[in-house]
């Protein structure tokens, strides 16, 4: 998430309003309904102004920033394949499993705080005896604040959806060595949803890669658009093509493969941003 939404979970939303366009209700309708009340002020105006400019409800979710650039994508490509209610669902889903990674993150992270609270008091512990326990207090409690201060800071910025904890988060992912590995999988299951929905939707692949790429959100997948667009253009097949993304994986290149020549590449690619998400999941525990 790059926003906030206040106590209304971004993929609630997601769910309410694919139901109700679902069942017929326009989405301007559904943004003036009492379901929204909770929404912050600013925000609600923000959308129900979207909507009524006539703006597609991708672009005016785009506007709000609440969105990251890839639920943007596959919910623009719904809009083209004439499927909205399950592009939110899809999105919906993949922000909650977000959240539950994050859940997993935090529980991972418990005991070694624990054990890191239970070093700052008990390694100053001879200060007690040779000094009394005001030494001791004044060598401990520094560092048990310390390392309150990083659980904490780790815990906003790993549930907290405002624009900062985002950035922090994508930062922190680049270089922390725990986290690497989790960021680089979810990356790229972000490309295979989003090149997924763009072929369902029938975006030519040559305009599809681009957008995919630059959805990950990840430097090493992002500033690949124009390779992959060069090879396509040379003749490359798309296995091929993706061989222009450093450490693509190997078996997922052989699932696309396969796909390719089945004519089964849209549900390849769902089962490819699957194996993703899972091996995403499995680095953070």
């Amino acid at each position: 998430m790059c926003g906030t939404l206040g106590s209304l979970k971004p993929e609630d939303l997601l769910v309410s309003l694919a139901d109700s366009i679902g069942a017929g209700v326009p989405p301007l309708v559904f943004a003036r309904s009492p379901a929204l009340e909770t929404l912050p002020a600013d925000l609600s105006r923000r959308l129900v102004r979207g909507l009524e400019s006539g703006q597609p409800l991708s672009s005016t979710l785009a506007s709000l920033e609440v969105l990251p650039p890839a639920s943007i994508a596959i919910i623009r490509a719904a809009e083209a394949h004439g499927d909205l209610p399950g592009g939110l669902r899809l999105v919906a889903e993949r922000l909650a499993q977000g959240r539950r990674d994050s859940g997993r993150m935090l529980l991972a992270l418990a005991y070694p705080a624990f054990l890191l609270l239970f070093a700052a008091t008990i390694l100053p512990l001879p200060a007690l005896f040779k000094e009394g326990v005001g030494a001791w207090a004044s060598a401990s409690l520094p560092l048990v604040a310390a390392v309150l201060a990083a659980v904490v800071l780790v815990a906003i910025l790993l549930r907290h959806r405002a624009p900062f904890a985002a950035r922090a988060r994508r930062s922190l992912s680049l270089w922390l060595p725990l986290v690497r590995a989790s960021a680089r999988h979810r990356a790229f299951a972000d490309f295979a949803d989003v090149l997924g929905a763009c072929l369902r939707a029938g975006v030519p692949m040559r305009a599809a890669l681009p957008l995919a790429a630059d959805a990950s959100e990840h430097p090493s997948i992002t500033g690949t658009g124009p390779a992959l667009v060069a090879r396509l253009d040379a003749g490359a097949t798309l296995v091929e093509t993706l061989r222009a993304i450093p450490r693509f994986p190997p078996g997922l290149l052989g699932q696309v493969h396969a796909a390719e020549h089945a004519g089964k590449l849209d549900e390849a690619l769902v089962r490819v941003a699957a194996t993703c998400r899972s091996k995403s999941r499995s680095a953070i525990v």
